[in-house]
């Protein structure tokens, strides 16, 4: 199936629905998006509204949203930002960059992005909450979208591979956005890099021990854990 939404002025918005679980299910189709700065063209309005859209989150920082307001949040019941990275505006992954020769060092920083156990599970409640599809994102749609993607997908038994899959994507939808790609900066931020999931799940695993226990720690329940699962998936 096809998952790039062809949004007119957004570059990385799509679906995290038809991807195949390790127990015979499927996630839902036209529930969950995930995507990059939401960019605001007259002439998509008609496509957004078509996705009954119930909730944006936005995961950016607190000076992100200010400098780059959305406007499609004035277009949906429920617009939060959960500023996932803890810090005041970006810059972090720069930094990281500068520090190490590793092209795969973005993994660190999505575990620290995972670290904010409470942004987290107000994410969750977030998608708990909603009543019709969600998209969350952030500016590039790769990073800490991706770190949620992340969770989500294994929160719905998606195996290893496919999300891996699905997070190489962004970089082929963003690199020719010049509103995302600063030609200053280390091209390693932006690149999606497989091995940069590969590397960081056992990473992940290692610390948390699963995904469960993992939303556990953020505050989740037993209960709310199972709910998130059986609204990723597709009913049987």
């Amino acid at each position: 199936m096809t998952r790039r939404i062809q949004f007119k002025d957004m570059c990385n918005f799509r679906s995290l629905g038809g991807y195949h679980t390790s127990d015979g299910k499927v996630t839902a189709a036209n529930k969950f998006y995930r995507s990059s700065m939401m960019y605001y063209d007259s002439t998509d309005e008609a496509l957004f509204k078509s996705l009954q859209i119930d909730t944006i989150i936005d995961l950016r920082s607190p000076k992100e949203v200010e400098l780059e307001p959305n406007e499609y949040r004035q277009l949906v019941p429920h617009y939060i930002v959960v500023n996932l990275s803890k810090a005041h505006y970006r810059g972090r992954s720069e930094q990281l960059a500068r520090q190490t020769n590793d092209p795969y060092f973005m993994r660190y920083r999505y575990l620290e992005y995972l670290s904010n156990l409470d942004a987290v599970r107000d994410i969750v409640r977030a998608i708990l909450k909603a009543q019709g599809p969600i998209v969350f994102h952030c500016s590039a749609g790769k990073d800490r979208t991706g770190a949620i993607a992340y969770i989500l997908l294994k929160v719905a038994k998606v195996p290893l591979k496919t999300i891996v899959e699905d997070y190489t994507r962004s970089y082929d939808y963003i690199k020719n956005d010049k509103r995302i790609m600063d030609p200053t900066k280390n091209l390693n931020v932006y690149i999606s890099y497989p091995e940069v999931i590969e590397m960081m799940d056992p990473m992940f695993m290692e610390k948390y021990h699963s995904v469960e226990n993992y939303l556990q720690q953020c505050g989740l329940s037993e209960t709310e854990i199972k709910e998130l699962h059986d609204k990723l998936v597709s009913p049987t």
